[in-house]
């Protein structure tokens, strides 16, 4: 610890820088284990090339090497998988936070909502509409009414069916008597015989002249 921190004591950090400096390690660590690894496949291609060569006593140093690096690999990833949990635990841990908070905030707008439209002022304004509705049909009845003359009590019942036996009588013709056809004039009828003598005669004769 420097002497500032001894002093005037180490400020406390932020979520934000916790966080930061956090994913910052995490990095640098996967940068290192690569390196590793890196190493330790170099490593065993050594020791192949070694024994290719005849040389064993290199080729088991040069896995102990690898191994090692192998060792050196599997902790760094142990290293990352712990900080990556406490990460994860950390920002987990924040949006439950702001769930609870969000919750809690519309739980207050819904609250105040219903303080402004309360059940019991819905219903009393209900009441109120319908009793506005009545007095408007009541007051339609009242202007749709016909209005008195004076004559509402005269009974006319006796002059509906007098009207009625007329239209009755209207439907009813009386029958059509036939016109007499003029008697003919003697003459006149001597006439008309002699035509009808005279067109028998010429009948006959134009028969007898065929036969």
């Amino acid at each position: 610890m420097s002497l500032k921190d001894k002093l005037f004591g180490k400020k406390p950090k932020t979520k934000d820088q916790a966080i930061s400096e956090i994913r910052a390690t995490i990095n640098n660590l996967i940068v290192k284990s690569k390196r590793y690894e890196q190493q330790a496949v170099r490593a065993r291609e050594t020791a192949k090339a070694y024994l290719k060569a005849g040389n064993r006593k290199g080729a088991e140093l040069a896995l102990r090497r690898y191994h090692f690096y192998l060792g050196a690999l599997n902790r760094y990833a142990g290293f990352i998988e712990n900080l990556e949990a406490h990460l994860f635990a950390i920002e987990y841990t924040r949006d439950v936070v702001k769930v609870k908070e969000n919750v809690e905030a519309a739980g207050r707008l819904m609250e105040s909502a219903m303080k402004l439209a309360s059940l019991d002022e819905i219903m009393e304004m209900s009441v109120q509409h319908e009793k506005m509705m009545e007095e408007i049909n009541r007051s339609g009845e009242l202007l749709s009414a016909p209005l008195s003359v004076g004559i509402e009590d005269v009974d006319v019942s006796a002059e509906l069916d007098k009207l009625e036996a007329e239209i009755a009588l209207e439907g009813i013709r009386e029958p059509e008597v036939p016109s007499e056809e003029p008697i003919p004039d003697k003459s006149k009828l001597l006439e008309e015989l002699e035509e009808a003598k005279k067109e028998l005669n010429e009948e006959e004769k134009k028969t007898g002249e065929k036969e």
